[in-house]
């Protein structure tokens, strides 16, 4: 097995930032630049080193690139924008795919991550307590504003999606 994580943030170019969160022990925040902090609600601030992800990947992973059989995301509503600065990777390797849809993204948001799937020849699944490959959604089950159960985490948290490939391997 070869899980490894990356201490960075995903981020479109590498360099510093500040990334604020609502509480002291650092939960559930992220780069709020240009939104009022009156907004996002985050009172607590902290730099954070961010990287682009997919050469770190490639570094880590050298020739064995090709055997990429699983990604996970949680990244506090920015999980499209990370899966989308890896799109290449994905093409490339067609790995299994579990991300968040935090229940606070819009309509919009939501679609625009069933899309990024499909477009990609992926189906998008709800993870259940028993199995990752739950019930199929569509683009309108996705769109909607649903509390989801997450695999890991209490009642009222965000949807965790894995992601089934189509065809092949």
């Amino acid at each position: 097995m070869n899980i490894f994580p990356i201490p960075y943030a995903a981020t479109p170019e590498d360099g510093s930032f500040v990334f604020d969160y609502g509480n002291p022990e650092f939960e559930n925040g992220g780069n709020h630049t240009g939104v009022s902090r009156w907004k996002h609600g985050s009172a607590f601030s902290i730099p954070v080193e961010g990287r682009r992800i997919e050469p770190l990947i490639r570094a880590r992973l050298g020739q064995r690139i090709k055997r990429l059989r699983y990604i996970k995301t949680d990244v506090e509503s920015h999980d499209l924008s990370v899966l989308t600065s890896i799109g290449a990777l994905i093409d490339e390797c067609r790995p299994y795919i579990k991300s968040e849809v935090n229940h606070n993204l819009s309509a919009d948001e939501r679609l625009r991550m069933h899309r990024f799937f499909a477009d990609k020849g992926y189906d998008v699944h709800l993870a259940g307590p028993t199995t990752l490959f739950g019930p199929k959604l569509s683009e309108n089950d996705l769109g909607r504003k649903m509390k989801f159960r997450h695999v890991r985490s209490s009642p009222l948290t965000p949807p965790v999606l894995p992601v089934r490939r189509l065809g092949g391997r």
